[in-house]
Parts: structure tokens; C-alpha cells; sequence
């Protein structure tokens, strides 16, 4: 039987730290979250990402800090992400990093995808996250848009600071201190979580770049990949990567590229499980529409480029035999059914 979806345990004791730095009642928080005692986790392995997201709601519900995981991605140093962490300091340059950590980031947690794209004079990053627990997203989000920021300007010796970020959750009450992280304009209720760049910044050089050492930790996280892909179900490894490039409607051939499967292996397999690739897009468009319609205010017509279709009208109608109501009205009604007491 495969296992439940994990990541690094040692993530609970820089919360359980911060917390406490704090002068807040980690005992009490993660009591909370089911957890007897925070000092005796097991740090060093693994632990199901269900546990991390009741330790964020925990906390969530149990401070005053509303901006306690975007504080925390700029303490946790590099080296508590293991191989990945060490790969990372090794790099020669900041696009290096990038795509390293667009390959590896499922060893962090599997729902973590990461895509570089390099248009002109921009290059933007783009997080996809992926777990059923919408404040562990959030938090997730967060602790990245901080994390990479600080470790970027450290590991290049100067300000690494985006020229925008975006997210596709409402202002919180805390934005303002996204512009102490990030020194830019922030997007609330954006179309992607995303941070944009110069395509110049990539080429800055990593002063701890080694390349003997880069080749050893890379080798090290191919096989850490392979070991939490195995536990991952093949099609959950698809439905991520498809919400991830939805936008752009990826094609079967497109998501056995980044399998790195033929075609032919894949439609397969797929078949093996009895699985319509055409079907499963589908109901992740589907899956996906009911969230920005019912958790953002997006535009339709923006909803409808998100999920990859090139005209609005294409979506209305697929929504409406789906549901019964168009977009607009399956918006209003599911706002009025959490207004009536």
C-alpha cells in the first residue's frame, strides 16, 4: 500500500523555536495539533503532511502573529532542506538554483511544484502548491516568497529583490510586511502564486558554488526523488503536474516529458488504471474553477486563461453542463449559501 504524502520533520522544530522566541505556548499549540510534546519529534525523518498542516492551523489559531509563516521562511537556513539545501549552496548561479529547485522541490513535499519561465527581460517563478489543506497553501506560499528572497541575496552577496510578487489568496491583514521581505509591490488575488525578476539576476554567481560538490548532492537528490515518487501514485504525480502548466493545457505528451516517460509508456499506464488523460484534465479544470470561483475574485475571463482555455465562452459552456449554472451564478450562490446563517 502506498504511503500517505510526507515532509522533512525537522520543520516542526524551527516552528516549535520561532514559537517560542516568541514567548508563545509551543506546548499548548502543538498539543492543539495532536502532538504530545515537540521536543521529542523525530527530526531527522519524515512525518505525513497532514501533521504539518495541523501544526499551521494550530498556529494560526493560537497566536497573534498573522505573519508567523512568512517571518519563518527566512529563518529556516538552507541545510534543514538536506540534499536539496546542499545542492543549492553548491550551484554556480542564481538560475542554477532555480531550476534545481524546479526538479527537486517534490522532495521538500510532493504537492510543491516550482517552474522557471524566461520571457524578454523577465524571468518569473512560479509556485504551485497542491495540498488539500488551503492554510497549509498559504503558509507554504508564504515561507517561499520569504525563503527565497533572503537566501538568494546571501548566497549572491547582494539584494536579490523581485520586481513583483503575486498571490492568488485575499490581503491579509499583515501585507504590509510582505514589502519588508520582498521590497516590491505584492498582488493579492492574482491569477498564480509567482515572484518576477530580471533575467539579469539569474546570472549572478553563488559565492559558495562548487561543482565537484554540486554533481555529488545532485546525484544524491535523483535518488532521494526516486524514493518519494515511489510512494506517490501515478496519477497524483500527473493531476500536480497538469495544475501546474494548466494555463497552458498540457497535452498527454507534454506531462510524459516531465515524467520523463515516452508517450507511449504513459498512455499505457494510464490505461492500466484505467484512466482518461482527456477525462482527468478535464476534472481538474473543474476542480480548479470551483476554488477561484468560490475562494478568490477573480474575473471569469481571467479564471477561464488559468484553466487553458482560449476563449471565455468555451468555459462558460463546459462549466454550465458540469453544473447546471454558469460560472457567475455558481459564484453568487455558493457566496450567498456562506452569508445565511
Amino acid at each position: 500500500m502506498l504511503e500517505k504524502a510526507t515532509a522533512y520533520g525537522i520543520y516542526l522544530a524551527y516552528i516549535d523555536e520561532y514559537l517560542k522566541e516568541l514567548d508563545e505556548d509551543s506546548v499548548a499549540i502543538f498539543n492543539a495539533a495532536g502532538i504530545a510534546d515537540p521536543a521529542a519529534l523525530p527530526l531527522q525523518e519524515r512525518i505525513e503532511v497532514e501533521t504539518l498542516a495541523e501544526v499551521v492551523r494550530s498556529v494560526n489559531r493560537h497566536t497573534h502573529r498573522s505573519s508567523f509563516f512568512l517571518e519563518l521562511g527566512a529563518r529556516i537556513p538552507l541545510m534543514a532542506h538536506g540534499n536539496l539545501g546542499s545542492a543549492i549552496m553548491a550551484c554556480k548561479d542564481a538560475r542554477t538554483i532555480m531550476h534545481v529547485i524546479e526538479r527537486f522541490a517534490a522532495i521538500v513535499l510532493p504537492a510543491v511544484h516550482i517552474a522557471l519561465r524566461e520571457t524578454g527581460s523577465e524571468a518569473v517563478a512560479e509556485y504551485q502548491i497542491s495540498t488539500p489543506f488551503p492554510e497549509l497553501n498559504i503558509a507554504l506560499v508564504e515561507a517561499l516568497i520569504s525563503t527565497t528572497t533572503y537566501n538568494l541575496s546571501l548566497l549572491t552577496g547582494q539584494p536579490f529583490h523581485p520586481r513583483k510578487v503575486s498571490v492568488t489568496f485575499k490581503q491579509p491583514s499583515h501585507w504590509e510586511r510582505y514589502r519588508q521581505f520582498t521590497h516590491c509591490d505584492v498582488e493579492f488575488n492574482a491569477d498564480s502564486n509567482s515572484m518576477h525578476f530580471a533575467q539579469s539576476q539569474l546570472d549572478w554567481p553563488i559565492r559558495t558554488a562548487n561543482a565537484l560538490n554540486q554533481r555529488v548532492m545532485l546525484a544524491q537528490c535523483e535518488d532521494e526523488l526516486k524514493q518519494v515518487q515511489s510512494r506517490t501514485q501515478l496519477t497524483d504525480r500527473i493531476r500536480e503536474i497538469i495544475s501546474l502548466y494548466l494555463d497552458a493545457s498540457p497535452s498527454i505528451g507534454f506531462v510524459a516529458e516531465k515524467l520523463r516517460l515516452s508517450e507511449r509508456t504513459l498512455r499505457r499506464r494510464l490505461n492500466e488504471e484505467g484512466i482518461n488523460f482527456r477525462d482527468l484534465l478535464k476534472e481538474i479544470r473543474h476542480e480548479t474553477a470551483l476554488y477561484f470561483l468560490g475562494k478568490t475574485d477573480l474575473r471569469i475571463d481571467n479564471i477561464a486563461r488559468q484553466l487553458g482555455y482560449s476563449e471565455t465562452a468555451n468555459f462558460r459552456k463546459a462549466f454550465k453542463e458540469q453544473c447546471g449554472q454558469s460560472p457567475r451564478q455558481w459564484r453568487e450562490s455558493a457566496r450567498g449559501a456562506r452569508a445565511d446563517p
